[in-house]
């Protein structure tokens, strides 16, 4: 029966409709016609994805429920659907009235609705019709005998979290709980059932109709443009018949195909998941990379107990510990603590088994523990803690041990020591041996390793900064200098120190102490660490101990270097002991020669020898005649052992200049060794000058010049010589420092000296040493015209030996770079074709240097990244040169810079670095070029961390930079910063700066502004990423950028800063971490004018919000307070009362900050803030 054009009722239906038999079955569609203008399922989930910040693709057209459950868990879901469908102005349709009509007027009024708006209802007030009892799942009626209207999956008259939303929901109402189909079976089998709302693919309806009775009479609306998508047999397997409508406005398309797809995802097999898991893990073990969609499923599946089980079962390779980053179950392993799901712990007993205890992957497991910040479940912990043991079954001991130590000693929120308040150390708080004891407690740090394939480096941490441990403890040990129990406490702490590097590995516990110079307080000495302030207090209770225990003597049996050095120290400055006692303590232990021990040793000498008896005296020239014996017999052995005789003999002198047989040795040694000069800190085996680590001149740096001016081949012969003065180094240091000097200062004479070397006997190793310090040394020569070609002449020669192309490489750039505003001239093209040149022919030969990392350092220190440098300083050459006609690269220069970037991978690890470095200037010089071809390196996986370390060591960007693809670069980045080692907060402080408007002084261009999308990308970015890892820290430097200049506080309050705020506050597009909360509110004081916005803002929300651990007292402005006291006091108390009452520091800040409002306000107006304070335990009741 034909009602209006297009639309043919059955029989069947209206005779049920007449009968009370019909059931009007009303879906999404219904409400979407204006007024209603609510949004159907896919179209909620897109809105909840796009306020979650999770993109939705056509795939998950398949899948909605499934798609709406895998919004994170601190993004509140269905608070957020239930706010999306109650728009302002939404009132019933003309389908509602109609619906709510056609129910009312047949024998019984029989509505099912999976909507969760009240507009049937509505419309049925509206028009005065009663619709009987209303029903909302999970309390339904028996579905063969019921009227009224029911809500099946939820009302929004009820609690949101009773809203049937993503398929957790679905599970428990049609498979867990099953109270959904106990309603819909009877229904069905009862009832004509007349669909409205809804297309025959969507996801409710493919629940609705799974596993109903056969037989039954089911009939749906659809738009007429859907008629032929179904076939009859996909009509048949439904039991659904077809009543088309027109459909000529679009609005009510059936959804797409894709559903289909979906469907079949829900119905599938337990051994059809099994059989799909296992051929995604065998093609990512082959090498094949997965496609998006199969890593979803993937993951999907791992997430399920089943799926892990079949993971854990065949997945070997360590590309698994990476790739499982982005599973919260992998990542709760490495959490401190929450409870763990059954794949997590199928997960982490498959961690243990196949990586911590297999010898040929335990390396990736130790990685991935660095990668988690060393932090372990407690769970994990166990397993682990009683698996090492298999390593050792192994025969693999060294990787035990490292795992003993680091979990013994080193698991964050474990067995590592907590961060230490350092106001516990503050004097007049109180102090304890206890509490020293707790603050010295080292720890391991894991490193990425600098070696490929090898295992985390470890260095020394303390639970304290260095700066309170000499401000705090020092002051405080000297008060207690005669206790034994400081001696302990700090032996304790440095035994610790070593004995950790050694369990770890022997080779890092001899660097302890490297930069302690001296054990006294000297100029050398580089205070960087806790552990010089255990130096200070052992040396210093040492002293004040010596004449009631002979601590010297514990100390040295020790064993280690600094409790050696240190017993040398008290041994020096005993008053027990004569000057011949000191001198017998040095020579029973054999240490005149040993370089650990050099400058303690000298020291006791230097105290000892005026007063030691001729015996005494005697017998120490001897021992230092007869030098380090049996040592070796090679001529430099000899050579190095005679040099380190004559400065100790010098040292000797030096101490008693009298000493007449000391000084007769001396010039007995001089005279034999013409060119040995004494140098001017022989106590000191390394010397730490102005700029850079030095030794003394062993040889007249003038006299060395003028040689040269007199005789080239005889300072040939000379310079040879010097290499005895320093024995100890493995390369040609001091004779390559002078030959530097000389080509630097006298370029002339530098070519005079190469000369001369060609016509020597110099061996080759010599010869291309002495080569390449001149070169060297031109390199920062000014040279004119005619010299610099002379010398490009020679530096040519030498190219041929891939050793030299560092120093050759060198000497373009720097001599480029000094020609930066001058014109083009013959030694520049020369030097341009040189560059290309040595490109051509050693491009496919580089090497990676070892034990360089960083790719800053590859940039400065390899040969391909001076030629990178050597380039752009001679595009900014022309460019400085070319005025007003500038118009970007030449043709060659293009070609030049992008076969650059074409080079051989090992090459390009140096090319790109300096690229990095370059960004801004290139962009500047070359926007086009800039854009295709270093801006995408930004980008792509296998550059990022070549471009990024060093940009970010000074990230200079520009409006066009960002908009050409750099913003992208930085949002996508926040998702993989945790892996690539980069300095994250210089990455959030750059992220932070490229959010916040910037005021150019160059009329008219005023503000500089990112457009809001592209802001919201970087700021959506921080929150989501690595689930919210990044998002308190984010805030900071939010606040770190803004704090020093008002106007642009100001600018991004009103552009954006506001917007963002109250979004977190709401929890969009995830719920905000405390932390992340408690650093937005401490934004407040730097607002100005907006303040008061800011306050009511954050307390209208309703959340707690406290003193986070960052916190300090403000500082407002007399004005400021004067307006906003009220409100300010009030917020404050607020936030301290919802603060930790077990953080004692802040407590302190607490303190802080009443005392001055006290101070500022008085006692009546800061009266909220003291009870607070009071409430809260951080006032005593007596304050």
């Amino acid at each position: 029966m034909r009602f209006v054009e297009g639309v043919d009722i059955p029989e069947e239906v209206l005779e049920a409709h007449r009968e009370g038999k019909l059931v009007l079955f009303v879906g999404a569609g219904a409400s979407k016609a204006s007024p209603s203008n609510l949004p159907l399922f896919d179209e909620l989930a897109k809105k909840l994805g796009k306020l979650a910040r999770k993109e939705f693709n056509d795939e998950d057209k398949a899948r909605i429920d499934t798609y709406i459950g895998s919004l994170p868990d601190d993004f509140d879901t269905h608070r957020h659907a239930a706010k999306l469908l109650r728009p302002e102005g939404s009132t019933p349709n003309d389908l509602h009235r109609a619906l709510v009509r056609l129910a009312t007027c047949g024998k019984a009024v029989r509505i099912v609705t999976t909507n969760f708006d009240n507009h049937l209802s509505d419309a049925a007030k509206e028009l005065g019709l009663d619709l009987g009892d209303q029903w909302i799942g999970p309390a339904l009626p028996l579905g063969r005998d019921f009227q009224g209207i029911v809500h099946l999956h939820g009302s929004l008259t009820r609690h949101h979290k009773e809203l049937i939303l993503d398929d957790r929901d679905f599970g428990r109402a049609y498979f867990g709980d099953g109270w959904a189909p106990r309603f819909l079976q009877p229904m069905f089998a009862e009832y004509v059932v007349l669909f409205v709302g809804y297309s025959l693919s969507d996801t409710v309806m493919r629940y609705l109709t799974l596993g109903l009775p056969s037989k039954t009479s089911r009939y749906t609306l659809v738009p007429k443009a859907a008629e032929g998508d179904f076939s009859e047999t996909d009509l048949t397997r439904l039991q659904v018949t077809q009543i088309t409508y027109p459909n000529s406005d679009g609005k009510h398309t059936s959804l797409p195909q894709a559903l289909e797809n979906w469907a079949q995802w829900i119905v599938m097999k337990p051994e059809q998941h099994q059989k799909r898991t296992n051929d995604l893990i065998n093609k990512k073990e082959t090498g094949e990379p997965l496609s998006p969609v199969e890593e979803d499923y993937l993951h999907s599946r791992i997430s399920t107990i089943e799926g892990a089980s079949t993971f854990t079962k065949t997945a070997r390779s360590p590309e698994w510990l990476n790739w499982l980053k982005r599973l919260p179950d992998f990542e709760a392993i490495f959490a401190h603590s929450g409870e763990l799901s059954s794949p997590a712990l199928a997960l982490a007993e498959w961690f243990t088994k196949h990586f911590v205890a297999a010898p040929t992957a335990s390396r990736a497991a130790m990685d991935s523990l660095c990668q988690h910040q060393q932090t372990l479940h407690p769970y994990l912990f166990r397993l682990i803690t009683s698996s090492i043991h298999q390593l050792e079954q192994h025969n693999n001991l060294p990787m035990k041990k490292k795992w003993k130590v680091i979990l013994a000693t080193s698991i964050r929120n474990s067995t590592a020591p907590p961060p230490f308040d350092p106001l516990l150390l503050h004097k007049n708080e109180g102090m304890s041996w206890g509490i020293i004891r707790k603050a010295l407690t080292p720890f391991l740090k894991l490193h990425r390793s600098l070696e490929k394939d090898g295992w985390p480096q470890v260095e020394l941490h303390w639970p304290v900064e260095t700066y309170y441990l000499e401000n705090y403890l020092l002051p405080w040990l000297d008060a207690q200098s005669t206790s034994l129990r400081g001696v302990a406490a700090l032996e304790a702490a440095l035994l610790s120190a070593y004995e950790l590097l050694d369990a770890y590995d022997s080779r890092f516990s001899n660097t302890i102490g490297f930069t302690r110079s001296a054990i006294e307080d000297h100029s050398q000495n580089i205070r960087q660490q806790p552990l010089d302030i255990i130096i200070d207090g052992l040396r210093n209770l040492g002293v004040h101990l010596q004449e009631s225990i002979p601590l010297h003597e514990r100390w040295w049996e020790y064993g280690f270097n600094l409790f050696r050095r240190l017993a040398l120290h008290l041994v020096a400055t005993s008053s027990d002991l004569s000057s011949d006692e000191k001198i017998e303590w040095i020579l029973n232990r054999k240490i005149l020669y040993d370089p650990a021990t050099r400058h303690e040793t000298f020291h006791v000498l230097h105290k000892s020898i005026p007063e030691a008896t001729p015996k005494k005296r005697k017998q120490l020239l001897k021992a230092v005649i007869a030098g380090n014996i049996g040592q070796s017999d090679s001529e430099r052995w000899e050579r190095t052992q005679t040099y380190n005789i004559y400065n100790l003999l010098v040292w000797l002198t030096r101490a008693d200049p009298d000493w007449s047989q000391a000084a007769e040795h001396l010039a007995r040694l001089q005279e034999e060794n013409p060119n040995f000069s004494e140098r001017e800190n022989p106590d000191f085996t390394i010397w730490f000058g102005p700029a850079k680590w030095t030794t003394d001149s062993v040889e007249s740096t003038e006299k060395f010049y003028a040689q040269v001016q007199a005789d080239p081949a005889l300072a040939i012969t000379s310079i040879m010589d010097i290499r005895a003065q320093r024995p100890w180094a493995n390369d040609f240091d001091d004779e390559e420092e002078l030959i530097r000097g000389l080509a630097s200062e006298h370029p002339t004479d530098g070519i005079a000296f190469w000369d001369a070397a060609d016509s020597s006997s110099l061996t080759e190793e010599h010869h291309s040493s002495l080569r390449s310090a001149l070169v060297s040394g031109w390199a920062k020569a000014n040279l004119d015209e005619k010299t610099a070609l002379r010398i490009l002449t020679l530096v040519k020669s030498i190219v041929t030996q891939e050793d030299n192309l560092y120093a050759v490489t060198d000497f373009l750039l720097e001599q480029g770079r000094k020609r930066i505003k001058e014109p083009d001239t013959d030694f520049l093209k020369n030097a341009r074709d040189l560059a290309q040149n040595i490109w051509n022919k050693y491009q496919q030969s580089f090497k990676l240097p070892e034990n360089v990392e960083a790719p800053s350092s590859l940039a400065l220190n390899t040969w391909p990244g001076n030629l990178a440098f050597f380039w752009f300083s001679q595009i900014e050459r022309r460019w400085h040169t070319t005025e007003n006609n500038w118009s970007g690269f030449t043709e060659e220069e293009n070609a030049t810079l992008e076969e650059l970037l074409k080079g051989p991978q090992t090459t390009l690890h140096a090319i790109w670095p300096a690229f990095g470095m370059a960004l801004y200037s290139l962009d500047s010089m070359d926007a086009n070029f800039t854009e295709k071809h270093v801006l995408p390196l930004f980008s792509r996986n296998d550059s990022l961390r070549h471009v990024w370390e060093p940009f970010l060591y000074r990230p200079l960007v520009s409006l066009h930079l960002l908009q050409a693809g750099l913003l992208n670069a930085i949002a996508a980045l926040f998702e993989q910063l945790s892996t690539l080692n980069l300095p994250e907060a210089r990455f959030e402080e750059l992220a932070a700066d490229v959010v916040t408007p910037a005021y150019s002084t160059e009329e008219p261009v005023g503000w500089i502004s990112i457009e809001d999308s592209e802001r919201q990308q970087i700021l959506d970015a921080a929150v989501l990423s690595e689930g919210g890892r990044y998002a308190a820290d984010f805030a900071r430097a939010v606040i770190k950028v803004l704090r020093s200049n008002t106007l642009r506080t100001q600018k991004a309050w009103q552009t954006w800063l506001h917007q963002h705020i109250k979004k977190r506050l709401n929890g969009i597009p995830r719920d905000a971490k405390p932390d992340e909360l408690e650093s937005w509110a401490d934004i407040t004081p730097l607002l100005g004018d907006h303040l008061l916005e800011a306050v009511t803002l954050f307390r209208d929300s309703k959340i707690k919000i406290g003193l986070g651990k960052l916190y300090f007292a403000p500082e407002f402005t007399k004005e400021t307070l004067a307006r906003c006291s009220t409100e300010l006091v009030s917020f404050y108390a607020e936030r301290i009362q919802n603060s930790d009452t077990a953080d004692f520091s802040l407590g302190v800040r607490v303190r802080q900050l009443v005392d001055d409002a006290r101070a500022t306000l008085g006692d009546e107006t800061a009266k909220p803030l003291i009870d607070a304070a009071r409430n809260k335990g951080f006032l005593e009741d007596s304050i």
